[in-house]
């Protein structure tokens, strides 16, 4: 299982498995348009998915706990067909 499928928006790595959409935000920052923090979840996430679901779950769950603080409000945003 991969070590990591989530990222911050601001993190370089992502560039080509975050997608067209991570490229085109980080682009925007780039240029000093104001976007606000993000994280991204790499398509790694879902191939694996499609192998071992549950283990995939769980450890973007943990992922998340580790990035998102409860007393804060998020708004989610998918570009996925599901």
């Amino acid at each position: 299982m991969k070590a990591r499928y989530l990222y911050s928006l601001s993190d370089s790595s992502i560039d080509v498995r975050g997608g067209n959409k991570a490229k085109n935000l980080r682009y925007l920052m780039k240029h000093k348009y104001p976007v606000p923090k993000e994280f991204v979840l790499v398509y790694d996430a879902l191939e694996q998915y499609e192998n071992d679901p549950e283990a995939v779950l769980m450890h973007v769950r943990k992922e998340l706990i580790e990035n998102l603080h409860p007393e804060l409000s998020y708004a989610a945003r998918s570009s996925a067909s599901l």
